[in-house]
């Protein structure tokens, strides 16, 4: 083990779980240079292994490298399986110009413009931890009523629980899913009256959740199928 060596801690301020196999990147750079590529250091990945943030890290490095001259930075990204949540927008200077050994990187959300080499190895959405927007249920397209909720759906890792609304009423449940099977169990829901349209909508998507027993994810879209008829379409939106 190197004694040079970075340490701190990684968080974000959005009140989300990270699912158990997050993966916190961390990265050192030689930022000198403006009109060129960062030049890389050192990195290490950390794997979150149910634990939520703040992540700790310790980034070990040469100090042979260092030029006491050049300006060095530390950036960060949490991942899943892939797929880019959070990464850094901002510098956090470390080691040379009186700058610390110790930092605390504060993430943002992933967005379409951040890229790195985990989106484009894979774009899908998660799906558990994922705000689902529903978009079609029994054929029909979603209603949002006036001054409602839409409706949508949230598979929270915790407990397995599933969150969301009809669009009407507050749903809750629970899930189980392996591989591409997933079953899911909504157990009740606040007892509302709406609209003719929206109580319709809410008896089709509660009975299209009972019946899914197979999903698929393409992108930012989830379709949920009985066997290999589609019940309900959703897509993804940031929190």
């Amino acid at each position: 083990m190197s004694d040079a060596a970075i340490t701190g801690s990684a968080l974000y301020r959005q009140r989300i779980a990270i699912p158990p196999s997050a993966l916190l990147h961390v990265r050192l750079e030689d930022v000198s240079r403006q009109d060129a590529p960062a030049d890389l250091l050192a990195e290490c990945t950390v794997p979150a292994e149910g634990r939520q943030v703040p992540l700790p890290f310790r980034l070990e490095y040469d100090p042979a490298r260092i030029n006491p001259s050049h300006r060095y930075s530390v950036r960060a990204s949490i991942a899943v399986e892939g797929r880019l949540l959070f990464t850094t927008d901002t510098a956090h200077p470390v080691i040379t110009g009186g700058a610390p050994m110790d930092v605390t990187i504060v993430l943002v959300p992933a967005t379409e413009g951040n890229t790195s080499p985990a989106t484009t190895q894979r774009s899908d959405a998660s799906l558990v931890n994922t705000y689902w927007k529903l978009l079609e249920v029994g054929g029909q397209a979603a209603v949002v009523g006036d001054n409602e909720k839409e409706p949508h759906m949230i598979l929270q890792i915790e407990e397995q629980r599933l969150a969301g609304s009809s669009g009407c009423n507050r749903l809750i449940g629970t899930y189980e899913v392996t591989e591409d099977q997933l079953r899911l169990s909504p157990t009740g829901m606040t007892m509302m009256m709406c609209p003719d349209d929206l109580m319709q909508q809410e008896r089709a998507l509660t009975t299209a959740l009972r019946e899914t027993t197979t999903y698929r994810i393409s992108g930012q879209s989830l379709d949920l199928f009985d066997g290999e008829r589609l019940v309900a379409r959703f897509e993804s939106r940031y929190l």
